[in-house]
């Protein structure tokens, strides 16, 4: 698990390298495309789970401000050092590293947005995947992957965006598998019922 964490972080550098306004493009652009074609995979298998909610989440006019509000009000501070006059110093706001994602199996595009979020913050992404449910995120996921948006000199593909995220499962009950998964996490997300979150809580961390 250790050279997976390696491998994906190493992959990450891609969201490092590009610039904020063409990961907010990429996703503003599948949205258009999902609400454009009415048969779509994507609105074909999730208009029951919540994808019209999904949809308007990845718009660059949700996502922007969303953004925006947590970076002192200027997206750059995510890709470049940025000078602050009243701070007389630059700053910049780094990626964490690796995120992982403990998903509840009811609410599958809660997973989506938790994993969009980690994308867009420049991350890593391990979602591990819950036990009822579990294929439905990584399904999402391909259609995330086999898009791609033309930002005039070059090409944003997803799959290139999403080998920087990695879907695992393992049981509940296996502590070493949840201890690990744990321990190699730079930030912990757990979505879920109090018991499910406070187990999360009280696994060994960095």
């Amino acid at each position: 698990y250790e050279a997976i964490v390696i491998d994906i972080k190493e992959k990450s550098k891609y969201l490092n390298n590009l610039p904020i306004k063409y990961i907010l493009e990429f996703f503003n652009s599948l949205a258009i495309e999902w609400l454009s074609n009415p048969e779509s995979k994507f609105l074909k298998y999730f208009s029951s789970m919540g994808a019209s909610f999904l949809i308007n989440f990845i718009k660059k006019s949700n996502l922007e401000p969303l953004l925006s509000e947590s970076l002192n009000n200027n997206i750059n501070y995510i890709d470049n050092f940025v000078y602050v006059e009243n701070l007389q110093r630059k700053i910049m706001a780094h990626p964490k590293g690796l995120i992982t994602h403990w998903l509840a199996g009811n609410v599958p595009v809660l997973g989506m947005i938790s994993l969009i979020q980690g994308i867009v913050t420049k991350n890593a992404n391990v979602i591990k995947l819950p036990r009822e449910g579990g294929l439905i995120l990584p399904f999402m996921a391909r259609q995330i992957a086999e898009h791609s948006y033309d930002a005039g000199k070059f090409v944003i593909n997803g799959s290139d965006i999403m080998s920087s995220c990695k879907f695992v499962y393992c049981d509940r009950e296996d502590s070493i598998a949840q201890k690990t998964l744990s321990i190699n996490s730079d930030i912990r997300v757990a979505w879920g019922g109090r018991e499910a979150v406070e187990s999360v809580m009280s696994l060994p961390r960095k």
